[in-house]
């Protein structure tokens, strides 16, 4: 049987529930209403372990190989947001930018130099 895959939020929280029981010895986030169970005496040296362990995750994450589809990395920019589209090994970049009112899409190539090359100016019939 194929298992549902996790949600990001989903992770996310079970990552932080994973650092939580193996670096401040807590079992729980939930909250139980009860002084005994919802506060914690933990040493500092053990906050700085999972502050780092977390701060660790971040970084995974963020440098997980995005598996969307070109369309779909496009279609999820935000009015004034950049997002890069691919990398060459020298350095080479193909971004979109779309304008600050979101009318505009804006695909650019950019060179090492800095020199850009503009592909594309691409006016939306709608703004999302």
């Amino acid at each position: 049987m194929a298992t549902k895959p996790k949600t990001p939020r989903k992770a996310t929280n079970n990552t932080i529930a994973e650092i939580a029981r193996a670096h401040l010895a807590i079992n729980t986030l939930e909250t139980r209403n009860s002084d005994a169970l919802d506060f914690h005496d933990v040493a500092v040296w053990k906050v700085n372990a999972a502050l780092e362990a977390a701060y660790a995750a971040g970084i995974a994450a963020a440098t997980t190989r995005d598996e969307r589809t070109t369309d779909q990395k496009i279609d999820a920019l935000r009015p004034g947001g950049t997002i890069e589209l691919s990398r060459n090994d020298d350095g080479t970049r193909v971004f979109a930018e779309r304008s600050g009112n979101g009318r505009m899409l804006r695909i650019v190539r950019e060179f090492t130099d800095g020199t850009q090359i503009l592909g594309y100016d691409i006016i939306l019939d709608e703004v999302w």
